[in-house]
């Protein structure tokens, strides 16, 4: 079911300044200053799914993996941020991993490491190179994906599934993940 209202925002500025130490006493430190500003992702719901910036669906979990235990995520039928049952993506504009560390969340964990990949039966490639690509994120570690794309990356059928595997055989995991993008 699509949500009622969904207005979801994420800031893409980036900056970077870096100063030098100074080689002599008789010169300035050289410095550098970087700066990229790509438009602010903006998804709402009064915007066509197929459309730039359209999508009225929006999924947020905190999965608790065993260790060396993995979770496959089904893009196909899940209970969206509204916490109504069996949601359905058809198409995804934002995809964000996390890896919760002690220092982010008090539900992290020092769990070493989890791997990303489609899942093994009807996987989702969207972001991956082929079905057999994978990320790895550590401890801590953030993986961001967006596009303000009209037909954002499709899920159907035969294209829907996420594995996460926790690669740590000691801690537990805990991973955060929230994609959004449309019903339709």
């Amino acid at each position: 079911m699509p949500l009622t209202t969904l207005n979801f925002n994420d800031n893409n500025n980036v900056g970077l300044a870096a100063t030098t130490a100074a080689a002599g006493d008789d010169f300035q430190a050289p410095s550098y200053k970087v700066s990229v500003t790509k438009p602010q992702v903006s998804i709402k719901n009064t915007v066509a799914n197929a459309a730039a910036g359209g999508g009225d669906q929006a999924m947020a979990q905190v999965l608790a993996i065993a260790p060396s235990g993995s979770a496959t995520i089904d893009l196909t039928t899940f209970s969206n941020v509204a916490n109504q049952a069996a949601s359905v993506f058809a198409r995804v504009k934002y995809l964000m991993i996390r890896l919760l560390s002690t220092g982010d969340d008090s539900q992290g964990t020092a769990c070493v490491g989890i791997q990303v990949s489609p899942g093994a039966t009807n996987g989702w490639t969207g972001v991956f190179l082929n079905a057999t690509s994978t990320l790895v994120l550590g401890n801590g570690d953030v993986f961001k994906w967006e596009t303000q794309k009209a037909a954002g990356v499709t899920v159907d059928a035969t294209h829907k599934t996420i594995t996460i595997t926790n690669v740590d055989a000691s801690l537990a995991a805990k991973v955060q993940v929230i994609a959004v993008g449309g019903s339709t």
